[in-house]
């Protein structure tokens, strides 16, 4: 299957898009919208989709990270997981891989990411990636948290990191 299908078949899980989509299967476009601008984002300041699955040619995607919304030097950090790798650390190795790469290119000076207050386990990734608390939000859902990490912060070798493509 192609990239745009097997990301919002991922989309599509109830699980994931709990917090993600505020409750809401997305429509495909959101999944068409990531695909088709992680080029041009990678290319223009080191952000981009970026998706991890099984060894396995035929496995389904198992999580993705996208940097994306370029503005002043910062980027917004984004992962989902498939429930099934859940706990098992991948969405923290996957983000701080990806992090140090975006970094390492220069263009960036700030990551941020924000979840909804009872999405605890994406506050505990974010925590662990060495983000630190930014401020408080109004989501859809009500009321969230945003974290942040600076450049000159991030610690390389805090996570063993994934090979990325």
């Amino acid at each position: 299957p192609d990239h745009q299908e097997q990301v919002h078949r991922l989309f599509c899980i109830p699980k994931v898009y709990e917090y993600l989509a505020d409750g809401k299967t997305p429509p495909t476009n959101v999944a068409k919208a990531w695909v088709s601008s992680a080029d041009q984002e990678r290319s223009q300041f080191g952000g981009g989709l970026w998706g991890a699955s099984a060894t396995e040619s035929k496995a389904p995607l198992q999580g993705l990270v996208r940097l994306s919304d370029h503005q002043n030097g910062t980027l917004e950090l984004t992962y989902l997981l498939h429930p099934s790798v859940w706990h098992k650390g991948l969405a923290t190795r996957m983000a701080h891989t990806v992090i140090g790469a975006c970094f390492e290119i220069g263009l960036v000076h700030t990551i941020w990411a924000g979840a909804d207050q009872p999405n605890i386990a994406s506050i505990a990734v974010m925590q662990r990636l060495g983000m630190t608390f930014r401020n408080t939000a109004d989501y859809p859902l009500g009321p969230g948290v945003e974290y942040s990490i600076a450049a000159k912060s991030y610690e390389p070798t805090r996570h063993r990191k994934m090979q990325i493509v």
